[in-house]
């Protein structure tokens, strides 16, 4: 599938036997960043490579070989496993609001009702039927934030309720671009000084300061002040 999000000027793919340039992963997460800020569902590492393959053949016009996506692999890999609350935790959280939206639709419920019963029927709805997807992430339910999932859900019935209306990707909140790219990058950094990792390894919450040479971006992070 093609990429959903707009095309951006042509990046030279990397040379063979060279890892991706910091400045295409740069914008590889950043437009990951924007399709989960969408509410698109990433839950796993297939579901990540599947989109992150799209993005790089939408940045180099060139489809991934089996060398890129295995670099590409990688990369997911060491993020989502050191930072799962920036990219994974969200993907996770998007496919929640997704499923509880149409549980939600069965029941004809309002988005009046949806606020009403509050956090304890999305909590029973995800210790119950999201149990197994929350497992297959490796996401455990305090990591998660019920209430955007409530929010996010309540405000897709108003949207299904109103004829043409649009999402409004402010209702479902993920953590800044900058944050996003200083945490990939102090992930990447640490994956090249150890690439042999392997199986699984606890999630971690690092409160990490960002970089100087991500924070503004190549060009700067779109809508963010410098």
């Amino acid at each position: 599938m093609a990429s959903p999000l707009p095309l951006l000027p042509v990046f030279p793919p990397p040379p063979d036997g060279e890892d991706l340039s910091s400045e295409l992963q740069y914008h590889l997460w950043l437009r990951i960043f924007y399709r989960l800020r969408d509410g698109e569902s990433l839950i796993s590492a297939d579901t990540f490579l599947a989109a992150m393959g799209e993005e790089y053949q939408a940045l180099t016009r060139q489809r991934p070989n089996q060398r890129i996506r295995a670099l590409l692999k990688r990369i997911i890999s060491n993020v989502n496993r050191k930072h799962p609350e920036t990219f994974l935790t969200n993907g996770v959280q998007n496919a929640i609001a997704t499923a509880y939206f149409k549980s939600t639709e069965k029941m004809s419920w309002s988005a009046s009702d949806i606020e009403q019963k509050g956090l304890g029927t999305i909590r029973r709805f995800v210790s119950g039927q999201m149990r197994s997807v929350l497992a297959y992430a490796g996401i455990d339910t305090n990591e998660l934030d019920l209430v955007t999932c409530a929010r996010s859900t309540a405000n897709k019935v108003r949207q299904s309720a109103s004829p043409g209306g649009t999402s409004n990707p402010h209702d479902n909140p993920q953590p800044g671009p900058a944050d996003a790219a200083a945490k990939m990058v102090a992930a990447n950094s640490a994956a090249r000084m150890d690439t042999s990792q392997s199986g699984s390894v606890p999630h971690t919450r690092l409160d990490l300061p960002q970089s100087p040479d991500i924070q503004g971006g190549p060009g700067g992070w779109p809508g963010h002040a410098r």
